[in-house]
């Protein structure tokens, strides 16, 4: 119990800390890259961040804002509101959003 409360914690410090897409609340948001698409996005994650660990804590947070579809070893592939992309351009353990361009990854 401890340690999930604790995980929670974490999770939210985490993405409270990311703020929004405004530059004013995070100075320098990342670009989004590529061509505007219905096919969502791909949001590639830092060096030493897991991808699975760091897309489940957003599904924890917006709930149905957000849609993964897939995972790897350096990204995820997800459909997403406009808050949720705003805070993922803002959060440091994201290092790049571009949109997909092409169907099944």
């Amino acid at each position: 119990m401890k340690v999930r409360i604790m995980f929670a914690l974490v999770s939210v410090l985490a993405l409270s800390s990311c703020g929004g897409g405004d530059d004013a609340e995070c100075g320098s948001p990342l670009p989004v890259l590529g061509t505007p698409s219905a096919l969502g996005y791909i949001v590639g994650t830092a060096e030493d961040v897991d991808p699975d660990i760091l897309a489940t804590e957003y599904i924890e947070t917006y709930g149905d804002d957000i849609d993964i579809f897939t995972t790897a070893s350096t990204f995820f592939a997800a459909e997403m509101k406009q808050q949720v992309l705003d805070a993922l351009r803002c959060d440091n353990r994201v290092a790049s959003i571009e949109h997909r361009s092409q169907g099944p990854i």
